[in-house]
């Protein structure tokens, strides 16, 4: 069990057609810095245990088949880059995702994700360089607040 490497800083298991779902083990990996498990075959949603990773400052979980909401990411501190493209997520996008204090790039094209963008998009305006939302079904207005991210470099909205 995956949940048993308990010093495990970094772990990579990019592009090996790994199918099942994300196990709730990962939780117990307190040291993890960085989590890449891009290009496999994983289903299900992503684990509500994955909050206690706060050393996490990477997530890639692109190209894979996830489903369910992104709320497990919200309280993440320590995480500056998500990359979540290419799965089927669902739901809206939580303010509190914008309220991570690090987060400088957020991937989450090509998904199934609905609703406005929420004007907490401001609290990210310290960090966040890189914005991208392309082809989900977001609707509505772009928020003013979005011209207070003055970092922020590179923004895809389209569909």
């Amino acid at each position: 069990d995956i949940g048993y490497l308990t010093n495990l800083k970094a772990l990579n298991i990019d592009e090996n057609e790994i199918d099942g779902t994300l196990p709730s083990t990962l939780g117990n990996l307190l040291q993890l810095e960085y989590l890449s498990a891009r290009s496999n075959r994983l289903s299900g949603g992503i684990p509500t245990t994955i909050k206690s990773l706060t050393n996490l400052s990477t997530i890639n979980l692109a190209s894979n088949a996830l489903t369910g909401p992104i709320r497990p990411l919200i309280g993440m501190t320590g995480l500056k880059n998500v990359h979540l493209y290419q799965n089927t997520l669902t739901g809206s996008i939580p303010a509190g995702v914008f309220a991570l204090p690090n987060l400088e790039n957020l991937f989450l094209s090509s998904n199934h994700l609905t609703g406005t963008l929420p004007g907490g998009i401001v609290n990210a305006q310290a960090s966040l360089t890189g914005l991208y939302l392309s082809d989900n079904f977001l609707r509505g207005t772009i928020p003013n607040q979005i011209c207070a991210l003055y970092q922020l470099d590179n923004m895809f909205l389209d569909t």
